[in-house]
């Protein structure tokens, strides 16, 4: 049996997708749903925050390899419990979106929530 959680899980409650590994608890930590000719995978943990010592985030180096390489956005500093996308309207402008995935406080985003800022660390969300 797998016996795993770390404070970046989501619990997830499937609907429609089907669960391809659960943790003693029965929380799905991956799954798969079909989505339109394709499928979506969702691994609501992040494995790297229980296999590895704070000073080497070997894994997470591996990502933001793979981003880079991608052509993806990456920011520098950012800690892995944050998940960042930037959106650029038809006017130029950008937006950037901040989730903390976390069930703690992670730079000043609260537990499971989220920031939504300017280019140059004007926050929109929360005011």
């Amino acid at each position: 049996m797998l016996s795993f959680h770390n404070p970046a899980t989501r619990v997830l409650t499937p609907i429609s997708a089907k669960v391809l590994l659960s943790a003693d608890d029965g929380t799905a930590l991956l799954t798969v749903n079909d989505y339109g000719k394709g499928k979506i995978f969702y691994l609501s943990t992040a494995p790297e925050l229980t296999v590895l010592d704070k000073k080497e985030q070997a894994i997470y180096s591996v990502y933001r390899k793979i981003a880079l390489l991608s052509g993806i956005d990456c920011r520098e500093n950012k800690p892995p419990q944050i998940g960042v996308t930037v959106h650029e309207f038809p006017d130029g402008k950008k937006i950037i979106i901040e989730l903390n995935y976390s069930d703690m406080p992670v730079n000043g985003i609260p537990a499971n929530g989220m920031r939504i800022k300017l280019p140059g660390s004007k926050i929109l969300f929360p005011a």
